[in-house]
């Protein structure tokens, strides 16, 4: 599956929804809201989602990583780096 923005919004839509940080990384709790999450997102006809629980997971720490990377990107390419 490829992920375009509507996808990427649509995600963060329900990870609102189901309130995903009020639960700790790695408890069922939270495993269990990542597989809401899941059956609520393969649902949706536009845009498709193919997902599990590791594909949203992943696709979550890949945007955490982004936002941290990105803004020492753009302050290396303002400095010549």
């Amino acid at each position: 599956m490829k992920w375009t923005n509507g996808n990427y919004v649509i995600l963060g839509k329900k990870v609102m929804l189901f309130e995903l940080w009020k639960f700790k990384a790695g408890s069922s709790e939270r495993g269990n809201c990542l597989d809401l999450i899941a059956e609520s997102l393969t649902l949706i006809k536009e845009p498709l989602f193919n997902v599990s629980q590791k594909s949203i997971r992943d696709r979550l720490r890949l945007l955490q990583y982004i936002e941290e990377i990105l803004p020492l990107i753009i302050i290396g390419k303002e400095y010549g780096f």
